[in-house]
């Protein structure tokens, strides 16, 4: 039935979107790629979220959904109403994903490769979320999208806040039978729900099998996942202590988002400790509150971009406008670079490696430009090949190698390499060529690592 509704919204207007085809049905509503138009022309596209009711908690739920901020968290970016057939629908406009983790699984099997990667993210995203005391409880392959290379949660219908508590109760159990744990029967809500969730995702990457015989009985398959009637298959050893300290049947028990990403990426543990004093967040010239702020949740990518755009401030450079969108061009030559302020420049580098645990930051780069025979201040093309290629910039095959959009960065601490970032957005997103004759200008960080 509500299949057959959505269907019908296919090629309707609401507000300043039109819906273009009807994508599928999720936790309480439909799926649409649809298209923001302005004067008969797609500006935009994106996915929005139809929800056959608009009651005031429902509008509360999309509102929360909305303040959700973090690269591995599908991004919001706009809640709505409008009627259809006498009834009241409320709606949530959200990025557009190229696929799902669904989708490549049922492609065929994953590479260790990608486990990990995959693994890093989603991890990630559960680590903000249970920052925030929230739970998923809907974490499944179709429910992790892919966009560009970030693999993103989405579809927080069954989102629930734990109000400071470590769990709580609920009387709707909600989820999908076979992701959730022992303890969703009982009505029991914590942060360990998403934990057993990804340890029963993570079976089914390594293995192509679930841990459960059921004989596609659901009666069935509720009462093994009720009494915790595991039936787990021979797992890699890489992903086997990992899958064990998610599928703990107490809760209490169970790794965090935290343990799991610090089991994937031992290599970027801290080395040494920063300096006691505090970081300061202002200074006359510069505010970097809300770089602290997207750092210290993971948020790499709005960190970056952060970044940028204070920098830019700092410079007093200007910006303008293309079809509303903010442009900045041009920004650190090198000039601008061998003059930026010493003790803001600083201060940005000492976020950026404290939050990474010493993997990212201009100081980070800088080691790693030496590293590859370059010399500070001084613009070598080869060298800077070498440079790019080293902390991930560059991707591909000896002469076929290109230097990668803003977009295709890894905005990941687990998986990028060591200096992925920051990138200053700008630096690369306007980079159209890989060969000499712009690459001085674009090569804004190495003139900085002068200033540090």
């Amino acid at each position: 039935m509500l299949d057959q509704m959505m269907k019908m919204l296919e090629g309707q207007q609401i507000g300043s979107y039109r819906l273009n085809k009807f994508l599928g049905a999720g936790s309480f509503g439909g799926v649409f790629h649809a298209s923001e138009m302005v004067r008969n022309t797609s500006v935009q596209e994106v996915a929005i979220k139809v929800i056959p009711e608009s009651s005031d908690d429902k509008l509360i739920e999309l509102q929360n959904a909305r303040k959700l901020e973090h690269s591995n968290l599908i991004k919001a970016y706009s809640v709505g109403e409008f009627r259809f057939l006498n009834t009241e629908m409320l709606y949530l406009v959200m990025e557009l994903a190229q696929g799902s983790l669904e989708n490549h699984i049922a492609k065929g099997s994953l590479s260790s490769g990608e486990i990990k990667n995959i693994t890093a993210q989603v991890a990630q995203g559960l680590s903000y979320l249970h920052s925030q005391n929230k739970v998923h409880r809907d974490l499944k392959p179709g429910n992790i999208l892919k966009i560009n290379q970030q693999y993103k949660l989405a579809d927080f219908g069954l989102i629930r806040t734990l109000n400071n508590k470590s769990h709580t109760q609920t009387v709707n159990n909600g989820g999908t039978i076979i992701y959730m744990p022992p303890e969703a029967f009982k009505g029991d809500i914590s942060a360990g729900w998403d934990m057993w969730s990804l340890g029963i995702m993570l079976i089914e990457m390594t293995t192509n099998q679930f841990p459960y015989k059921f004989d596609n009985d659901i009666n069935q398959l509720m009462a093994r996942v009720m009494n915790c009637d595991l039936q787990i298959p021979t797992l890699p050893r890489e992903f086997k202590p990992i899958i064990e300290g998610c599928l703990q049947k107490d809760r209490r028990q169970r790794w965090t988002a935290q343990q799991v990403l610090n089991a994937l990426q031992p290599q970027a543990q801290p080395t040494g400790k920063m300096p006691v004093s505090q970081i300061p967040l202002k200074t006359a010239k510069a505010d970097f509150t809300q770089l602290d702020r997207y750092l210290k949740n993971g948020q790499w990518r709005e960190a970056d971009e952060e970044t940028a755009k204070v920098m830019y401030e700092i410079m007093g450079l200007r910006t303008r406008k293309v079809m509303g969108t903010e442009l900045r061009e041009c920004l650190l030559k090198e000039d601008n670079c061998k003059n930026f302020s010493r003790e803001e420049l600083k201060i940005i580098d000492q976020l950026w490696v404290k939050y990474s645990d010493g993997k990212f930051g201009f100081s980070v780069q800088k080691k790693i430009w030496l590293e590859c025979g370059g010399e500070i201040g001084i613009f070598d093309w080869d060298i800077f090949c070498k440079f790019g290629d080293k902390i991930g910039w560059r991707k591909g095959w000896w002469l076929d190698k290109e230097w990668l959009y803003f977009s295709s960065l890894t905005f990941s601490s687990a998986t990028a390499p060591r200096g992925h970032l920051p990138a200053l957005e700008f630096g690369i997103r306007w980079w159209y060529g890989s060969g000499k004759a712009d690459a001085k200008e674009r090569a804004c960080n190495i003139f900085l690592f002068s200033r540090l």
